[in-house]
């Protein structure tokens, strides 16, 4: 398993992957490599892999968990296989895993989706998951109301934690999404939030796919930004009046 060292993936991290991953693995028959959070590579780390995962020996699987695709380099992006990972399937992964009575490889897939439940979103009950009190979604639920003096005082004190601020942007990048599915198919299957059926298909009848799609994209634009090392409190700024602009004023508070 590779994490950021602080706030990026360094090459030192990656020259060390590469040199495990040229040995013959002999604990099993094969050897799995995973990056978590593979975004955060810095450009020297990113093209340092770029070779191993063009040439991979023999045996070995490398895995690169990222919640921004846009943000890896196109070059990183193209020799890989790209699969979206949804909270319902892994559930359904891990009752699977557990079926087979292999204790090792169980623990392994408990490694591997459990980040993805942790990032499953909003509770039902108008609650998000626990520990995300005072949340990017609930401050602008109450910002669109209140005006964008106080979006921009959100925008301050969202900025000052960059993990949480990603985790946040996590869970509103969900949240939109299940809205588009809603608008664009007219039912409540493949939903990140799946508990919230009902709910995410009570709040779609109130706002256009466009807007949501809007909404959406300007997401995902602040995380690749903030990933990039973009400053936090304009980006977020940005995106906040953005989706005052995009949102009625009574969806987000409703939702949260």
């Amino acid at each position: 398993m590779i994490e950021p060292d602080g706030a990026f993936i360094k090459i030192e991290q990656i020259r060390t992957l590469e040199a495990d991953a040229a040995l013959v693995p002999y604990e099993a028959p094969w050897k799995v490599f995973i990056l978590d959070s593979a975004e955060r590579m810095t450009e020297q780390a990113a093209n340092a892999l770029l070779k191993t995962l063009e040439e991979p020996a023999k045996d070995t699987v490398f895995i690169l968990l990222t919640s921004a695709v846009a943000a890896l380099l196109p070059t990183i992006v193209s020799p890989v296989s790209v699969r979206h990972l949804y909270p319902a399937a892994a559930r359904g992964d891990r009752d699977r895993v557990e079926e087979t009575g292999d204790g090792a490889v169980a623990g392994a897939a408990d490694c591997l989706l459990k980040p993805w439940e942790h990032r499953s979103g909003l509770e039902p009950g108008g609650g998000v998951a626990p520990g995300d009190e005072g949340s990017v979604a609930r401050g602008i639920g109450r910002g669109l109301g209140e005006g964008p003096a106080a979006l921009v005082e959100l925008a301050e004190k969202l900025a000052k934690d960059r993990d949480t601020l990603q985790q946040q942007l996590e869970i509103l990048s969900a949240w939109l999404r299940d809205l588009m599915v809603v608008k664009a198919s007219g039912h409540t299957r493949w939903l990140v939030n799946d508990d919230r059926g009902e709910a995410i298909a009570g709040q779609a009848k109130s706002i256009s796919l466009n807007a949501v799609l809007d909404g959406l994209r300007a997401v995902h634009a602040a995380m690749e930004n903030i990933t990039r090392n973009a400053n936090p409190r304009l980006s977020m700024e940005d995106l906040l009046l953005r989706l005052r602009e995009l949102l009625p004023s009574t969806l987000l508070s409703v939702s949260v």
